[in-house]
């Protein structure tokens, strides 16, 4: 065993300590170095189980990661179809608008060919040139007919 050599100072006292003394003083510094050693192996253990909790939570992070992208991507899909189910709507709406106008047109002109008197509806002047056939002239009453002549409306075969 090797044995270090001390060279005194000055101001360096020396203590001696009994056998006694030396081995109380062992047992404290080995009961010291037990609870260190105890508190190292839970601070170890501590870190055990929050790198055990680190990992879990960046598993269920890219689990959460991933089913956000899928619901993402499931929502444009959706908002997509919306916007084509709304321009669908709005061209039937459209069309829609007009439908019972066009209905009831092409019944008053039906009805007109067939030389009935009825109606003559301003919507089947053909693009607003205020023509007429002569057919639906002559179904027009004659008020209508004086009206028709007088807006400058034309007769044609």
């Amino acid at each position: 065993m090797m044995t270090a050599k001390i060279e005194p100072t000055k101001n360096m006292a020396f203590s001696f300590l009994t056998n006694k003394q030396a081995q109380e003083k062992i047992t404290g510094l080995e009961a010291r170095v037990s609870e260190l050693e105890f508190e190292v192996n839970s601070a170890s253990a501590t870190i055990e189980a929050l790198q055990a909790d680190a990992a879990t939570a960046a598993e269920t992070i890219t689990g959460l990661t991933s089913e956000r992208d899928k619901a993402s991507a499931a929502l444009a899909t959706a908002q997509a179809t919306v916007a084509d189910q709304e321009t669908t709507i709005t061209a039937a709406n459209d069309k829609l608008a007009t439908f019972d106008a066009e209905v009831a047109n092409k019944v008053q002109l039906g009805i007109a060919n067939l030389g009935f008197k009825g109606t003559i509806p301003t919507a089947f002047k053909e693009d607003g040139d205020n023509n007429l056939t002569l057919q639906a002239f002559n179904a027009l009453t004659p008020r209508q007919k004086m009206d028709f002549s007088k807006s400058g409306g034309k007769i044609t075969n």
